[in-house]
């Protein structure tokens, strides 16, 4: 997907900063919704989240495997996208 590493990096940076502040605001609608909102906004997060990582940081591990943050846990695939 993109092959200079410099800007993997960038952008592995600011998507993994993405998933951090939809935590975040999966915490607020725990705190401050009723129960049957937060599950449905938390649902739609969690699918948010998926694409986010599929589509975004796992094409950028593929290529780039030594940026993936070890609490991930990435295994690069070994097939070529």
């Amino acid at each position: 997907m993109i092959k200079n590493r410099e800007v993997a990096v960038e952008l592995s940076n600011r998507l993994l900063k993405m998933g951090g502040a939809i935590d975040d605001a999966i915490i607020l609608a725990r705190d401050r919704c009723p129960d049957d909102e937060f599950k449905e906004f938390r649902l739609t997060m969690a699918r948010l989240l998926d694409h986010l990582y599929v589509l975004g940081l796992e094409p950028l591990y593929e290529e780039h495997p030594d940026i993936a943050p070890p609490e991930l846990e990435f295994k690069p695939s070994r097939k070529k996208r």
